[in-house]
């Protein structure tokens, strides 16, 4: 399982302070699960309920990460380091979409191209 530690959860509904946590990658899911010593939440999203994943720029407290999801519910994620923002975006990707490598082969083979696009 991929992890990152010290991962801040934005809620975007609420004024409260930002969720700090570690944020794990696993087969199925994105974790996140709070620090917090007395009642460590947890927030569990599907990854074939991920609708669209923004990598967005870059700032002073980190490297912030958009989830959004087919139920609507949505992620603001800010990770500590780039490169490790990087890796989880680059997962995600291919954990929410396993079919899209295949497709993107079969797009480019000219004898397969009449199947692809008729």
């Amino acid at each position: 399982t991929e992890h990152v530690e010290n991962v801040r959860l934005l809620d975007r509904l609420s004024s409260r302070k930002a969720a700090v946590g570690t944020l794990y990658l696993t087969a199925t899911h994105v974790i996140f699960v709070e620090n917090g010593s007395e009642t460590r939440k947890e927030t569990w999203v599907l990854h074939s309920q991920i609708s669209s994943i923004e990598k967005q720029a870059t700032t002073a407290t980190g490297s912030p990460l958009l989830i959004r999801c087919k139920n609507f519910q949505v992620m603001q994620l800010v990770i500590p380091q780039e490169r490790d923002c990087h890796n989880v975006y680059i997962s995600l990707i291919r954990l929410a979409r396993p079919g899209m490598g295949k497709k993107r082969d079969t797009e480019v083979n000219p004898s397969l191209e009449g199947y692809c696009n008729g």
